[in-house]
């Protein structure tokens, strides 16, 4: 595919599925029919990465957050995960819930660089919206833990007290 075509494409799809948090559920069909579409070209991953994660239920989020793991095809690929998912998880405006909590025990049990990210990134966004409670903030300890170097990076630099002023 042509330079041209992929950005054209890369819009349109952008476009298709930018909707409104509450309209999403009536298009998760066509979300996946997209990024079945999308991931038989391999330099086409990551647009299906966005798609895929626009899809995601928060509500009962642990199938939605697989299909995004899934879908990454090399470690490179999880800078593009993280992306997604944080940009998808932004546009949820409701408090994390406890089936989010579980979604993110069970990706942390997988020993992937992908589930690591995914789960890093949900928590770098549940942890502020629950005040950073034990809950979130035990699930980030596990993380800066993590085999992984530049995964246990990432979580060593989520700030979970308040801001500092600089001197």
């Amino acid at each position: 595919m042509d330079l041209p075509a992929r950005q054209r494409l890369s819009i349109l799809v952008r476009a298709v599925t930018d909707l409104p948090t509450i309209e999403i559920g009536a298009h998760r069909g066509l979300f996946a029919d997209i990024v079945a579409q999308l991931t038989a070209y391999p330099d086409l991953r990551g647009l299906a990465l966005t798609v895929a994660a626009r899809a995601i239920d928060w509500e009962a989020p642990l199938p939605g957050l697989e299909a995004v793991i899934g879908l990454v095809d090399e470690p490179l690929r999880c800078a593009d995960l993280r992306s997604a998912v944080a940009e998808a998880v932004a546009r949820h405006s409701d408090p994390p819930t406890p089936a989010l909590s579980e979604a993110v025990d069970e990706i942390l049990m997988r020993d992937t660089l992908a589930a690591g990210t995914a789960a890093l990134t949900v928590v770098a966004w549940a942890g502020p919206q629950a005040g950073w409670n034990a809950l979130w903030r035990n699930k980030l300890r596990v993380l800066r833990t993590n085999p992984s170097l530049t995964l246990a990076g990432w979580a060593r630099d989520i700030v979970t007290g308040p801001p500092t002023e600089p001197r």
